[in-house]
């Protein structure tokens, strides 16, 4: 009986992950109104999300089910991925509307992108790109969070290895 209540307790975190994801992008979008409160909110973002992975490694959950309900919250990110993919691949660049969707659904990175440089490959800038692999650098980032404070550690961070 103790795995089905995992599930149940990575599905609801999950779903709380995606509320927040969704929650957090309409913030960001209003603090983009004020010079550098949008960077702020971007970085809280990725504050409260190293938070929240410590906090489920705290309540029993290991690296691999933080990385499993990170997934879980970012299924319409790749879904979103996939889709643009596939049409950029069918029919072409930019000829759907699922970029334009993908960007809506990692509004909260947003800010952080535009400290990249000017890059541009084949025409395309860099932060635009990026946004296809986001995802599951969302996923990989909660994990490496989760990482950070392993079971019985005292509350002490320490950086193991990932894999």
């Amino acid at each position: 009986m103790q795995p089905l209540i995992r599930r149940e307790e990575m599905i609801g975190t999950a779903c709380r992950l995606l509320i927040f994801n969704v929650l957090y992008a309409v913030l960001v979008w209003l603090t983009t109104y004020f010079p550098g409160l949008d960077l702020l909110a971007a970085a809280a973002f990725l504050y409260v999300l190293f938070i929240w992975s410590r906090r489920m490694v705290e309540n029993g959950m290991n690296a691999g089910r933080v990385m499993a309900t990170a997934f879980l919250a970012q299924l319409p990110g790749l879904v979103f991925s996939g889709l643009a993919l596939y049409s950029w691949w069918r029919y072409g660049p930019l000829t759907s509307y699922f970029d334009f969707a993908l960007q809506m659904w990692h509004t909260p990175f947003l800010p952080l992108l535009s400290l990249l440089p000017p890059i541009r490959i084949q025409g395309f800038p860099l932060y635009f790109l990026l946004g296809y692999i986001l995802s599951p650098l969302y996923i990989l980032l909660m994990g490496l969070f989760a990482r950070t404070l392993p079971r019985r550690s005292g509350n002490r961070v320490k950086i193991y290895r990932l894999f």
